[in-house]
């Protein structure tokens, strides 16, 4: 009976063993003829445009702990290779507009006012919305919305283009609890562990190995590209992101760990939204 049973495990074993060496042997052969071909995606990025001085360089001025960081009223903008839609301005550019925190919106003061309710909004460029004007954020909207409520409640929005997650624990350590908050929604995209993962020192290895690969770069980038729909102007491009499945397992527990750790002493809710990089 021991036995049958330790030749059937040796028996999936090598099964296992052999699907597995198989796909990498597959996944090389592929980066080798795609190398030899010199086949790979091309991805343009848009064009910055004074995004250089829209940055915080005094450490002075720094909120310790958090990357990058923009100026009160900075001002800078990004501009596209095309314009299908007619939406961007003139050069197919959008401009931001900091407010005296920094961040995209109107000017608000630390302290809230009696009766008010804060929702922060904590996130990377696409709680910022890059690429977007600011009237549609989904911030802006969802203040929209509550303001057609006649409900006292304010909306902030504190996002920067590649925050990650720990740029955000410690943003909202070190500052965005001063604002008195009530309700903070963390909007979680699922590269926002990989620059958690980086940030730590770990990672980095292996990302360029993947990512910098010839085979990843064709299927995101050109396999990838091919599946983009654009349902009322709004582009939704699938990419093929295949290190997001371990990120999505990774993300939750700095959060959970930072939620019970502040929570004793902080009279807030903490909402964890995650999606993929497809919005």
């Amino acid at each position: 009976m021991a036995t049958t049973r330790r030749a059937r495990v040796g028996r999936a074993a090598g099964k296992l063993s052999l699907l597995i060496g198989s796909t990498l042997l597959t996944l090389l052969a592929a980066e080798l003829v795609f190398r030899a071909l010199d086949i790979r995606g091309h991805h343009e990025r848009r064009r910055e445009l004074g995004l250089e001085y829209a940055y915080i360089l005094d450490e002075e001025k720094r909120v310790p702990m958090v990357g990058v960081q923009y100026r009160p009223y900075a001002k800078f903008g990004h501009a596209y290779d095309s314009n299908p839609e007619g939406y961007f301005d003139e050069g197919n550019r959008i401009i931001y507009s900091l407010n005296k925190h920094g961040f995209r919106g109107g000017d608000y003061e630390t302290e809230k006012a009696p009766g008010t309710r804060r929702i922060v909004l904590l996130g990377d460029s696409f709680t910022f919305g890059e690429g977007v004007r600011f009237e549609d954020t989904f911030g802006y909207r969802l203040q929209e919305i509550l303001d057609r409520d006649e409900a006292a409640v304010e909306v902030l929005s504190f996002a920067v283009g590649g925050w990650g997650t720990r740029n955000e624990i410690s943003y909202l350590e070190r500052a965005g609890l001063r604002f008195e908050p009530d309700l903070v929604i963390v909007v979680y995209v699922l590269n926002d562990a990989g620059f958690y993962a980086l940030n730590s020192g770990s990672g980095a290895h292996t990302n360029n190995v993947i990512i910098g690969g010839h085979t990843y770069r064709f299927l995101r980038y050109e396999v990838g590209s091919h599946l983009a729909i654009t349902p009322g102007g709004c582009v939704v491009n699938f990419q093929i992101n295949p290190e997001h499945f371990l990120e999505f397992l990774f993300c939750p527990w700095p959060w959970f760990v930072t939620e019970r750790r502040l929570k004793p002493d902080r009279n807030f809710t903490l909402l964890l939204s995650c999606f993929d990089n497809l919005i």
